[in-house]
């Protein structure tokens, strides 16, 4: 609606993939599985929008991985839940510290309450 022009959304289901293109059908949306086609393309965004995903990352991963992620731009919102879940392999992590690794700030946090009452704590990084 606002005309963005290269907006990606990745993720690694194809299930979830299918369901985003169904709801947005006509949009300009680069819809992928697989980040390193977008790492490929070494495009920078203004805005990265990372929602209840880097939770799933082990802790011997999610640096790497935030490190990638700050290398395509300059501001990351980070959305993730407050719940720590074995069954659902949903990890904690300290992400103020592994963006602040990357010479990330965070400039603004908050708490939000998803649909089903589940707290999530979200973050705004930038680079600086």
């Amino acid at each position: 609606k606002k005309k963005l022009q290269n907006i990606y959304c990745y993720d690694a289901s194809e299930i979830s993939l299918k369901l985003a293109q169904s709801q947005f059908p006509d949009a300009a949306i680069h819809f992928t599985t697989s980040l390193n086609e977008i790492l490929r393309r070494s495009v920078q965004f203004d805005l990265i929008v990372c929602s209840r995903v880097l939770q799933h990352i082990p802790a011997d991963s999610i640096g790497g991985v935030v490190e990638k992620i700050c290398a395509m731009g300059g501001r990351v919102f980070v959305n993730e839940s407050r719940n720590r879940s074995d069954k659902y392999f949903m990890f904690l992590h300290d992400y103020q510290l592994i963006f602040q690794q990357n010479d990330f700030v965070q400039t603004s946090a908050g708490v939000m309450q998803d649909a089903h009452g589940n707290l999530q704590e979200w973050s705004l990084f930038a680079h600086g």
